[in-house]
C-alpha cells in the first residue's frame, strides 16, 4: 500500500538582476506543473495531467520580454511532447544605432528516436514578426537596407543526442545536437534563408573530488536562398557577451559595416573549455576558462584566420529560492582587428 500526497505544483516567483549584454532587469513568473487544460471542474480547476504553462514577464530599461509557454508530455496519448509558445520582446542592447522588436509563436514536437531516450528528435515551426526599428541616419548601409519589419516563417527539424543525465553541474556524458533552419517563400517568409547549427558539449570528472572539466564547440552558417538577398540580421551568427567570448562586448565580433557598425556574419565557429572546483562555501564554485572563435562573412567560409580569443575566471552561485548566479572576469588575447 502506498500512500501519495503530491507538493504544490503552482508557483509565483518575483525578482530581479542584472547581465552585462541586456542590464538590470525585474521579473514576474507565474507557473502551473501540474496543469490540465481540458479541466473545468472543481476542486481540481486547471490541474491533474501533468501538463506545464508558465507565463513570464521580464521588463528592464534595456530590454523587455512577455513569454506563455505550454508543454504537453503526452499529446494524443503518445509519448510525444508537445510546446507551444506566445512571446513579444523589446530589445535594445544589440546597437546604439537601432532598437529590435520581435513577436510571434512557436509550436513543436518532440520524442524519443532509434529506441533510445538519449536520442531526441525535434520538430518546429515558428512564425514572427522580426524589425530593426528606432535606426538612426548614422548606421550601417547593411543595418540601414533592414530597417523596418519582416516576417519570418521557419520550420525547424533537429536532433539530440543526451547522456549527461540529471543535476545542476554534470561531470559526465554529452549533449550533442544538429538543427537545420529553412525559410523559404513557400512558407509565406519574406526573407527566404536557410541555415545548419551544430553543436557539442561534454563533460568530465576533474582532478579532484567535486572537480569538473566541460568542453563546448559549435559550428553554425546561414545562407540566402534568393540572389542579393541578406540573411535577416537576427537569424546571423554572432560572437561576442557573456556566453560566447567572454572579453568581448555582446554581438561585437565579427565583419563590421560602412560606418563601423557590427553586422553579424554568415558563419560562425566557437569553442569553450571550463575547470571548475568546489569551495568551503557549499553554494560557490571557482572556475577559470579559455574562449575561442570567428565570424566570417561569407557562407561555408570556416577560415580561422581571423581568429578571437580569451580567459578568464569566475564564481558559480547556486542560491536555494534563488537560482544560479554566474560572475566572470575575462581578458582578450588575439583579436581579428575588429574588436
Amino acid at each position: 500500500v502506498i500512500g501519495v500526497r503530491e507538493t504544490n505544483t503552482g508557483r509565483f516567483q518575483i525578482g530581479g538582476g542584472f547581465s552585462t549584454d541586456s542590464g538590470a532587469f525585474a521579473h514576474v513568473i507565474l507557473s502551473q506543473q501540474n496543469f490540465d487544460i481540458m479541466r473545468w471542474r472543481r476542486p481540481y480547476f486547471w490541474q491533474g495531467a501533468g501538463q506545464k504553462v508558465t507565463l513570464r514577464t521580464v521588463a528592464g530599461g534595456r530590454y523587455s520580454n512577455y513569454v506563455l509557454d505550454f508543454e504537453e508530455p503526452w499529446f494524443r496519448g503518445r509519448k510525444l511532447k508537445f510546446k507551444t509558445s506566445i512571446y513579444t520582446r523589446e530589445s535594445r542592447f544589440y546597437s546604439d544605432k537601432f532598437d529590435v522588436e520581435e513577436t510571434g509563436i512557436r509550436l513543436g514536437l518532440e520524442r524519443a528516436v532509434f529506441g533510445d531516450e538519449s536520442f531526441r528528435g525535434k520538430m518546429r515551426y515558428t512564425i514572427e514578426d522580426i524589425g530593426l526599428v528606432d535606426m538612426k541616419n548614422t548606421a550601417s548601409t547593411e543595418l540601414l537596407a533592414e530597417q523596418g519589419n519582416s516576417l519570418i516563417s521557419v520550420i525547424s527539424p533537429g536532433l539530440v543526442y543526451d547522456t549527461r543525465g540529471d543535476g545542476f553541474l554534470p561531470n559526465k556524458g554529452q549533449r550533442s545536437s544538429i538543427d537545420l533552419e529553412y525559410a523559404p517563400g513557400e512558407l509565406a517568409s519574406e526573407k527566404e534563408f536557410y541555415g545548419l547549427h551544430l553543436k557539442s558539449a561534454w563533460y568530465f570528472k576533474g582532478l579532484g573530488k567535486g572537480h569538473v572539466l566541460e568542453f563546448l564547440s559549435q559550428a553554425k552558417s546561414y545562407e540566402s536562398l534568393v540572389g542579393g538577398q541578406p540573411v535577416p540580421y537576427l537569424y546571423r551568427p554572432y560572437l561576442g557577451g557573456s556566453r560566447s567570448l567572454r572579453a568581448y562586448p555582446y554581438r561585437e565580433v565579427g565583419p563590421r559595416g560602412s560606418a563601423g557598425d557590427y553586422i553579424g556574419g554568415n558563419t560562425m565557429m566557437h569553442a569553450t573549455m571550463e575547470y571548475s572546483v568546489p569551495t568551503p562555501f557549499k553554494i560557490m564554485r571557482f572556475a577559470t576558462f579559455y574562449d575561442l572563435g570567428v565570424v566570417n562573412s561569407d557562407s561555408y567560409d570556416f577560415n580561422t584566420s581571423g581568429y578571437n580569443d580569451d580567459y578568464g575566471f569566475g564564481i558559480r552561485l547556486e542560491i536555494p529560492l534563488l537560482g544560479p548566479i554566474r560572475l566572470d572576469y575575462a581578458i582578450p588575447l588575439t583579436d581579428d582587428g575588429n574588436n
